[in-house]
Parts: C-alpha cells; structure tokens; sequence
C-alpha cells in the first residue's frame, strides 16, 4: 500500500464495541454492497448487524480505525456447541 495514503502511527485495530454495529449498518446500506448477503428487508439488516456485533463481547471481533475514523470490522463467528 502507498504510504501517502496514511502514517502507519494513523492505523489502529482495537475490539469491537456495541456502537461499532452502526457503522456495519451502514456500510450494508451502501449502493450494492447488499449484492454479497443474503439480506433483502430492513429487519435482516438489523437482525444481522446485532448477531455480527454481539460477538464483541465475547472478544472475537475486532474494528480498524484510520485517523479514529473507522474503516473496517472483522468477525469471527463462535459456535457455542459441544460435540
């Protein structure tokens, strides 16, 4: 990546918190994104926005920030089950 862009010292990645989940809500209603989910109505959107950060609490995701201006969330899905 070309460093103009941004100072490595502007990047942070931190846990996600709860208020993070507007900025997927948001990112979701961007012309075309819905392409990549299998989301339709506005009460998918939200269903999903809640499970997705929901995982925050239990430290499996994670919010990248450039300049405090977040740019990206990244999820990992924890299965509770026992085999």
């Amino acid at each position: 990546m070309n460093s103009n862009y941004f100072k490595k010292e502007d990047v942070h990645v931190r846990y996600s918190e709860l208020r993070d989940g507007a900025f997927i809500e948001k990112w979701l209603h961007e012309p075309g994104v819905l392409r990549g989910f299998p989301l339709k109505r506005e009460e998918e959107i939200k269903d999903a926005v809640k499970y997705w950060i929901n995982f925050s609490q239990y430290k499996s995701s994670l919010t990248a920030e450039i300049s405090g201006n977040i740019c990206g969330v990244a999820t990992l899905n924890l299965m509770p089950y026992v085999k």
